[in-house]
């Protein structure tokens, strides 16, 4: 996406300010403009309200007879309101002025003639009369300027005869419409989306912005009827289960010993601590397996007694002593594993 979208974006800004550039330089509309027409068979033309500072405030008018001036004929301009300017058409057809068809080309259309016109014996020639604000006169041209033409004001020119003439009028603009601006603010704007396309939109989502991303659901498995019937039925088993009821002691009387314990007793040998005792005598005092001789029975005892009698214990005892030894240790250590 970043191949395709950030050149095309930068090949719209390089056009915009192309375009730009043209209607800076060689599209940039003149500060002077001049408009022309052409009227035949006319001895008047007026301009309407509004047409005098219809592009600027400054204006020139000229009006330029056709043909060789006669030695009575005149052509005169004068600037004055529009009242006024009714008032001395009075009874005259005339061609007003009504504005521009394009930048070099003043629209124009006839009027007919209203009302009764004055005489000719006592009227007053144009270029004296005091119903004008400026005039101008020539004797095949004339010539307006002004620098603060007001809507209400109109040009009203008198060719002396009938006959044909050209009227044009010329703007200097003192300020022009500026078009390349428009055109440069997109070309900026195209720019930075262009950069941004190829550097902070091409990012990955966790690289532009700190977001918890969430791992998509996971669809529910359908369990069948009889599945979930027998998850039901081993679920009630496991919370309700049958405890076996504990089998009752029998009591035993106080001081009694039961007969598991004594037999118990007898078949598990007795463990004698050699520390507490002295084996030696023991074994002396002990009555041997076999008989003694008469001899030796008769023999007198040793003054000491019995405890002070000293024998030799044989290695037969002394083996046997230890073999329970070793039996003791052994049971011992199983009785511990068991509990």
């Amino acid at each position: 996406m970043r191949g395709v979208v950030t050149p095309i974006l930068g090949l719209l800004a390089v056009a915009a300010i192309l375009l730009g550039w043209l209607n800076a330089t060689e599209w940039r509309p003149s500060t002077e403009v001049t408009a022309r027409m052409r009227v035949t068979d006319t001895r008047y033309v007026v301009t309407d309200p509004g047409v005098l500072p219809l592009v600027d405030d400054a204006v020139t008018l000229e009006a330029k007879a056709s043909g060789r001036a006669g030695q009575d004929q005149q052509v005169c301009a004068a600037v004055g309101n529009a009242k006024d300017a009714t008032g001395w058409l009075a009874g005259n057809p005339y061609v007003r002025v009504t504005g521009m068809t394009d930048w070099t080309t003043l629209s124009s259309q006839r009027a007919s003639a209203s009302g009764q016109s004055a005489p000719e014996d006592g009227q007053v020639a144009f270029a004296d009369s005091d119903m004008w604000r400026s005039v101008d006169c020539g004797a095949t041209s004339a010539t307006l300027t002004l620098k603060k033409a007001t809507a209400a004001e109109v040009v009203l020119i008198d060719l002396g005869r009938k006959t044909d003439a050209t009227v044009s009028m010329h703007w200097t603009r003192s300020s022009v419409p500026d078009f390349a601006m428009p055109f440069f603010f997109v070309a900026g704007l195209l720019a930075v989306l262009a950069a941004l396309t190829a550097s902070v939109f091409a990012m990955p989502p966790h690289k532009r912005r700190k977001r918890i991303v969430e791992s998509r659901t996971k669809p529910v498995e359908e369990v069948a009827v009889g599945e979930a019937i027998a998850g039901s039925l081993s679920g009630l088993k496991t919370a309700v289960s049958f405890k076996p009821r504990a089998k009752r002691r029998r009591r035993h009387a106080a001081g009694a010993v039961p007969a598991d314990a004594a037999l118990r007793e007898q078949s598990q040998p007795t463990i004698v601590d050699p520390a507490s005792r002295n084996l030696v005598a023991d074994a002396a005092s002990a009555p041997s397996e076999e008989p003694a001789p008469a001899a030796d029975s008769a023999a007198p005892a040793p003054a000491g007694g019995v405890d002070d009698a000293t024998s030799v214990i044989s290695p037969a005892e002394l083996q046997s002593y230890f073999a329970r030894l070793a039996q003791e240790m052994g049971d011992e250590d199983q009785k511990g594993e068991d509990r």
